[in-house]
């Protein structure tokens, strides 16, 4: 690994680019990237742990809620599990009360 690779990997990770891209850029594995970046304290947050949000519409069309998962189920008065399957099956069906997309958010 030079010295000038390291360097880009490492502003890379600081700027928030995916470990894909990076690797892509300098021409290395995801895994180097991510042994580098970890060895030089950049630690990026696990994609399981990031939070998506969904945004909640009524059967007209109208907004009703924005928020985490959680949160939407907390909402509606129903269980996670129950949300994040009710979640899924819309984008595949679009059949029930609600009408629920994932919101886009910008980091």
């Amino acid at each position: 690994m030079t010295t000038k690779k390291l360097q880009t990997i490492l502003e890379m990770v600081d700027r928030g680019c995916l470990q894909k891209d990076i690797a892509k850029a300098v021409n290395v594995s995801v895994s180097t990237v991510s042994i580098w970046a970890r060895k030089y304290g950049r630690v990026r947050i696990p994609r399981r742990y990031c939070l998506k949000m969904y945004t909640i519409y009524g059967k007209d069309g109208q907004y009703a809620f924005e928020g985490t998962a959680r949160e939407c189920a907390e909402y509606l008065g129903i269980q996670y599990q129950s949300f994040r399957r009710m979640a899924s099956q819309y984008q595949r069906y679009g059949k029930g009360q609600y009408a629920v997309y994932p919101s886009e958010v910008e980091a």
